[in-house]
């Protein structure tokens, strides 16, 4: 009698499918970690360029409360100059963010005060505003 040897293992068909599932699986998270970290950036640059806006805010309420007239109408930048902000032609820039801020007279005695910063993200331009209106006192 003849016998035949016995084969011990497993086929080629039996290992390549279990892998090609495991790798479809691990690009498929792949496929969804990618936008999730660039939403996180997006979201945390954001938040970077609204507290700039904020302090374009508030440096303007500085400026007013030194004197009103210092508010004077236009587009500025701010720069800090002995502890105390004050206005400079144009915009300023922080990392990636440029600011501006646009004082308007409403009357005699009323500005609007419009923080805007500007940034790209992933080759979109992105912008927050803010705006208030300050007083003389």
């Amino acid at each position: 009698m003849k016998q035949h040897p016995t084969q011990s293992g497993q086929s080629m068909t039996e290992v390549v499918v279990p892998l090609a599932v495991i790798t479809t699986g691990f690009l498929a998270v792949g496929a969804m970690i990618v936008p999730a970290a660039r939403t996180t950036q997006g979201g945390l640059a954001r938040l970077q360029a609204t507290f700039i806006a904020e302090e374009g805010i508030e440096a303007v309420r500085s400026i007013r409360n030194a004197g009103f007239a210092d508010v004077s109408p236009g587009v500025h930048g701010l720069q800090v100059t002995d502890g105390r902000f004050e206005f400079v032609d144009g915009s300023d820039s922080e990392d990636q963010f440029t600011r501006s801020v646009e004082v308007v007279d409403l009357d005699v005695s009323t500005k609007q005060v419009t923080s805007i910063v500007v940034w790209d993200t992933y080759g979109l331009h992105e912008e927050v505003r803010l705006v208030t209106e300050l007083t003389d006192r």
